[in-house]
């Protein structure tokens, strides 16, 4: 990718992690108000067909009475925009050790048309306690990015690391999330003693049997001159 690319991709990359953190507090909201509306419509409701069959057991406000018809309307509409509203993914029956989001930066390249990249997203949704607010890019907006991944999307990448191609696996997914600590380190990195082998130093690099933090992102753009390639400088 040219260096004016990447530079346009950090600056994309920065607004629209800032755009999807406020849309998840929004989202977060509605789904609140759904609830409200959801519950408040059945209560509601319920109270509107037994006060029809029978008679309510206490008494309720002089509004009420006459307009049962209405209140019954009112009710499902509530009833109906508040499952909308709350509408949200199915909730996960695990969770890691410990809680906390890890990471800094999650990155999913995707298209229209794509029902892999619609099951990636829909699954990160659901890790979403344990994520990084995900960044979304285009391939096919940038030339340089479809013919790199064209045949792979959706591709997962999380801190400058490409961890998923084509599909997103939960069991791997939910290794890695017990595998890095909250804030984003790992557990064990293979440098605990200043010094690394098989060229993994979790956080940084390994140079000479040496670990540095010469790890890169697209994010940062910590490369002086150099570019930045699968969080590494190159």
């Amino acid at each position: 990718m040219s260096q004016a690319s990447t530079s346009s991709l950090s600056t994309d990359l920065s607004w629209n992690a800032d755009m999807a953190a406020r849309s998840s507090t929004r989202t977060e909201w509605l789904q609140l108000l759904g609830s409200v509306w959801l519950y408040g419509g059945l209560g509601v409701f319920s109270l509107a067909v037994i006060d029809g069959v029978s008679q309510l057991p206490f008494t309720m406000p002089g509004i009420w009475y006459g307009n049962e018809m209405i209140w019954t309307f009112f009710s499902i509409v509530a009833i109906v925009a508040g499952m909308g509203l709350a509408k949200r993914e199915e909730r996960l029956d695990w969770a890691p050790t410990r809680g906390g989001r890890r990471f800094d930066t999650l990155v999913v390249y995707t298209r229209d048309n794509c029902p892999l990249c619609d099951e990636a997203k829909g699954i990160l949704r659901s890790y979403s306690r344990w994520l990084p607010a995900s960044v979304e890019v285009d391939i096919n907006e940038d030339p340089e990015l479809f013919e790199q991944f064209t045949n792979c999307v959706p591709v997962i990448q999380i801190d400058g690391r490409v961890r998923f191609r084509g599909r997103v696996s939960e069991t791997l997914l939910r290794r890695l999330i017990e595998g890095t600590a909250p804030g984003g380190s790992k557990v064990s990195s293979g440098c605990s003693s200043g010094s690394c082998s098989s060229g993994s130093c979790g956080s940084g690099s390994c140079s000479s049997g040496k670990c540095s933090s010469g790890k890169c992102s697209t994010k940062s753009g910590g490369c002086g001159s150099g570019k930045c390639r699968s969080g590494k400088c190159g």
